[in-house]
């Protein structure tokens, strides 16, 4: 075999990037042209490998496809090529290109062939040149270098300087402007990773702060404890397709260094030292608002892990003692990365934890969190006399909106729930207004109820008293107005709101009805049709409930993605409930479309958008229920017809059908077409089974 040419290539420091750092190109060499009138020929670029690597007998990626069979080859061949990505640093999964074509290259070692790509000190990255030695294959119709040895690589890394970046404590980097350069020093504290459990970033912590690091091949090259210096490019982080929800709520996106230059690494694996990390219920960081910037800050609380296990998705919880109160961990591993948390599940701890991020839809932005050290607090002894306060402050503060626009007979607590980790079994509760003309409490049957007198607009304070026994009470207050219905201008009915121009601002009156699945929404529906409404927040949907008289406003909507003979869903968006009139009515059925077949809807045109206001009643049939490692679906059959229902997990989402799997029922459902589908997929509004009774799809109601 020849020998191995020598470069002479330094790199200045090891690289590190998402995309790569090296956004190098390659020269090409320009033919002047005459100064004559004779056209000149078009330069042809020179192939920056050509001159690389010259005395390797190496083949091209076109001739290495060619030699490739099912079985991995005995004999390595050489090929020279630039790397494209590095898919998985962990492995060295990379594909690489040359003037005939792409390759995969499945795992990648140093020249030895025994050293992984990620523990070598010097290393290719995206846009670098590089000879590989490696063994081929054809894997499952893809053709791919099995076992690649980096003999040598040449770096297209733009200059790098460290001169060029300020040096920060990472409060301070935390402060600086988008784009920033920064050099900082920092303990890595956790490794996020994504799918297929592949490093992609890191928390680095100091002696005061932390901060959150995305780099996948610096996060492959760092441990826990590793204390590091770095430069990096500050940056904001928000995905694209929630930009503008972001916007909406203030989020402006999770603060962080990229483009990562690794300085050095001491390699050691020290305890980290948190104490610096501010003492925070769960319930308070939940609430935080999303415009403060607060992401990859380090908070302690004592909190209790949850999973939730469920076919196709794992998610895990930290939430406050109320066992509800809290947020997922972000994983994009499905939960694999954290199974870590499995000894802590259903247990009080100590959790060490960041926001890293925040989810923004349409109805509001959701911190996601990532734990950073879980210790189970065994000696925790819950204090009895912050029982009183605990229960105002999680469970009956909340029963109360702010406005009222109708008596809503609404049954208070007078006790504590239910609670399986602390002892709030001594905690009563008591109920007085500061005006009982506007609001009062009434004694029913055992029950404490509340009510209102909504013939006026005026305010009142609800005075909200727990007391526990010999000890300590307390008592919160809640401000509401009781508001007297005002009179809507251009007030439309349900069809007319149908048959109003995309991104017309409407008002209708009309019934809740059932809820709208993926979807943060319900059905509203009047004795002139049925709409899909979307509410500008989750709070709109707080005391919602199916049978209740609402005016709301909101914009004529159609969601349409791109595609053949698909006309989109009509829908009122960033609905505002302006007014309820409560009650429990049951909604208008005469605009259902009946004696119809699950053949007739799915031959339905799906470029005929009216037929996602329509809402078919059809008798006779079976449920069924489709379920893989990855992912669930439930089926309404008819013979030899089955219509998928509309969802993102069907157990999740229509677990209220689980015992009717296989049973013959009647059941009301909506043509749905909040993206592509062809033939529709539809959401359930109700069943009714063969005793006569009808259950209803309540999924996004309390």
């Amino acid at each position: 075999m020849k020998k191995k040419s020598f470069l002479g290539v330094l790199l200045l420091a090891s690289t590190f990037s998402l995309v790569g750092c090296n956004n190098g190109t390659s020269s090409t060499t320009t033919t002047t042209p005459p100064a004559t009138t004779t056209p000149s020929t078009p330069s042809v670029p020179e192939d920056p490998l050509a001159a690389l690597w010259t005395d390797y007998d190496t083949y091209t990626i076109e001739e290495l496809i060619d030699m490739m069979t099912s079985t991995a080859s005995k004999d390595r061949y050489y090929v020279k090529a630039e790397i494209v990505e590095v898919s998985n640093p962990t492995y060295g999964q990379m594909t690489i290109k040359d003037s005939t074509g792409e390759l995969l290259v499945y795992g990648t070692y140093g020249a030895d062939g025994v050293d992984r790509y990620p523990t070598l000190e010097e290393k290719p990255v995206a846009g670098d040149y590089v000879l590989l030695y490696g063994t081929i294959q054809m894997y499952k119709d893809t053709p791919e270098i099995y076992s690649g040895w980096i003999i040598d690589f040449q770096s297209n890394a733009e200059p790098f300087d460290p001169s060029d970046y300020e040096e920060m404590t990472l409060k301070e980097a935390r402060s600086a402007k988008k784009d920033a350069l920064i050099k900082t020093t920092g303990t890595v504290a956790a490794i996020t990773n994504a799918s297929g459990i592949v490093p992609n970033g890191v928390l680095l912590v100091d002696d005061n702060a932390s901060m959150y690091v995305y780099d996948d091949a610096f996060a492959s090259s760092v441990k826990v404890g590793n204390t590091v210096e770095i430069c990096g490019t500050k940056d904001y982080y928000i995905a694209q397709n929630e930009s503008s929800n972001a916007e909406k709520w203030g989020y402006i996106g999770s603060n962080q260094l990229t483009d990562i230059h690794l300085l050095s690494n001491d390699k050691e694996e020290k305890a980290l030292d948190l104490s610096w990390a501010e003492e925070i219920s769960v319930k308070d960081l939940v609430e935080t608002p999303a415009s403060e910037d607060i992401t990859g800050l380090v908070y302690k609380s004592t909190a209790v892990i949850h999973k939730d296990s469920k076919p196709g998705y794992v998610n895990y919880y930290i939430n406050d003692l109320d066992n509800s109160t809290g947020s997922y961990v972000y994983t994009q591993a499905n939960g694999a990365d954290f199974e870590w948390l499995d000894p802590y599940d259903g247990k009080i701890c100590t959790v060490y934890y960041t926001a890293l991020n925040a989810k923004s839809t349409d109805t509001g932005t959701v911190w996601r969190f990532l734990p950073v050290q879980v210790e189970e607090d065994k000696d925790f002894a819950f204090a009895q006399d912050d029982a009183a306060q605990f229960v105002l402050d999680y469970y009956a503060v909340s029963q109360f909106d702010t406005v009222y626009q109708a008596d809503p007979k609404m049954e208070v607590l007078t006790s504590a729930p239910e609670n399986n980790l602390i002892d709030l079994s001594g905690v009563t509760l008591s109920y007085a207004s500061s005006d009982e003309k506007v609001a009062w409490f009434t004694s029913e049957e055992g029950k404490t109820i509340f009510h209102i007198d909504a013939s006026v607009t005026k305010e009142a304070t609800i005075t909200i008293t727990a007391n526990n026994g010999n000890h300590k009470s307390a008592t919160a207050t809640v401000k509401i107005t009781a508001q007297a219905k005002p009179v809507f201008e251009n007030l439309i009915t349900v069809k007319q709101a149908i048959e109003s121009e995309v991104g017309t601002e409407v008002v209708v009156d009309g019934i809740v009805g059932p809820s709208l699945v993926n979807k943060t929404g319900f059905y509203l529906i009047d004795d002139t049709g049925t709409i899909a409404v979307q509410v500008a927040s989750e709070t709109e949907l707080d005391g919602l409930a199916i049978g209740q008289t609402v005016t709301l406003s909101g914009t004529r909507d159609l969601k349409k993605d791109e595609g053949e003979n698909v006309g989109g869903q009509i829908n009122i968006r960033n609905a505002t409930i302006e007014y309820n009139e409560f009650g429990n009515v049951p909604y208008p059925t005469n605009a259902f479309i009946t004696g119809k077949t699950i053949a007739d809807v799915l031959a339905l045109d799906t470029n005929d958008s009216k037929h996602t206001t329509e809402v078919y009643v059809i008798e006779d049939v079976t449920v069924t229920g489709e379920s893989t490692q990855y992912s669930d679906n439930y089926y309404l059959t008819q013979g030899e017809d089955s219509l998928r229902l509309y969802c993102s997990n069907a157990k999740s989402q229509y677990g209220w059908l689980k015992d009717y799997i296989d049973k013959t029922i009647d059941v009301t459902l909506a043509p749905c077409q909040w993206n592509s589908r062809t033939p529709y997929a539809c959401c359930v509004l109700s069943i009714t089974d063969g005793e006569g009774n009808t259950i209803y799809n309540e999924l996004n109601f309390d």
